[in-house]
Parts: C-alpha cells; structure tokens; sequence
C-alpha cells in the first residue's frame, strides 16, 4: 500500500490523519510522511494499516469473495493498486493452483507484459483511480513473472471490471481462452463517458 491508498482511503471514509494516528498507535507526522512518500511503513505497521483499512469494509469485499469463491470461471479479485491478490474463484484455482500460495500478496513486483503496462507504462491505472476507466480487455500469453515456461503460441484474454467497494479499488479479472497466435495487447478500454452517450 503506498502514500496515494492510504490517502485516498482517508478521503473516502473521511479518516483525519490524527484518528488513523491514533488507530495506529503512531504520530500524525509519522501518516503525513507515507501519506506524501517521505517513508513508509514498517512491515508490522503496514499490516496494522492493512486491519484497520480492512475492518472498515469488511463485509462488502466478503460478499464479494463468497459470491466467487465457487464459481468455476476463471477469476481473481485484486485490490488496490499494488494488485494484492485476494480472491480466487475454484475454477481460478484449478488452473492455477499454485499461485494459492500467493494470497494476500502484492503482485505488482511480478507483473509482466499488459499487466505491467496497466500498472506502470500508461495513463490508464491514473484513469482507473479516477474512476473513469470501467472495464479493460485485452489478450495475453502471459501476466506474471510466475511458473514455468508458456508456449510462444499460447493466448488467453481477460476482462477486468474496475470497481470500488466500499472507496477500495477493486479489480476483479476474468479469464477465458482464445485462439492461438491472437494478437497481444489491450482490445478494449470500456471509459465511463462511453456508458454515458450510449444512455442519451
């Protein structure tokens, strides 16, 4: 979690630096300083930070991850903009059933090809906090830097609906199959002005 979450996350629940201080157990200047970059929290701190975050939304996200949870599509929820993995669906986990041993982390230091370019290379994780981005599309041989080789040939395209609950940044990302050798990179990018001119 950096400065802009925790920041973003006060604004939301409209959290003053003084009471997330004293939840914490620190200084004000000490949520001033990660709020603006100057440090960050210790890891012990960090998941204090992440409690207290998580307690205030709980049961929303729970929902979320119940709903999912048995379905056997591929999906994942994702929170924030470090891409902390959250949830898996079992249809998730049968594919994938290594990266169980990834719950509750960041993925973001893992990311690769699209998936990096979204969190890093574009405008487009910008937009998305901003809430302007509602659905991004886009086909991939891969998106972690996690497991073994791919074959060149291989494609897959997600689907990844933007949300927020509850104020937190959701990512929840669906995964089908497609054909082999489609074209890599970002298909589509569903923006909120979009929705609004189909409406009129």
């Amino acid at each position: 979690m950096d400065g802009e979450d925790i920041r973003q996350w006060r604004a939301v629940h409209r959290v003053k630096q003084d009471a997330l201080a004293s939840m914490l157990g620190v200084s004000r200047v000490a949520v001033s300083k990660w709020e603006s970059g100057l440090s960050r929290p210790s890891k012990t701190m960090a998941l204090r930070l992440s409690e207290v975050i998580s307690a205030v939304h709980g049961e929303a996200l729970g929902a979320e991850l119940a709903i999912m949870a048995p379905q056997q599509q591929i999906k994942a929820l994702v929170r924030r903009r470090s891409m902390q993995l959250i949830g898996v669906s079992s249809g998730f986990q049968a594919m994938w059933p290594e990266m169980q041993a990834f719950a509750g982390s960041d993925m973001r230091p893992w990311l690769m090809n699209e998936a990096l370019h979204y969190c890093e290379g574009s405008d487009l994780m910008k937009e998305a906090i901003a809430g302007d981005v509602l659905m991004l599309t886009g086909v991939s041989n891969r998106l972690l830097k996690i497991g073994g080789e791919v074959p060149e040939g291989l494609r897959f395209r997600w689907h990844t609906i933007v949300r927020r609950i509850d104020g937190e940044l959701i990512h929840e990302m669906i995964f089908e199959p497609c054909a082999a050798g489609t074209p890599t990179g970002f298909e589509r990018v569903l923006r909120r002005s979009e929705v609004a001119e189909t409406r009129e």
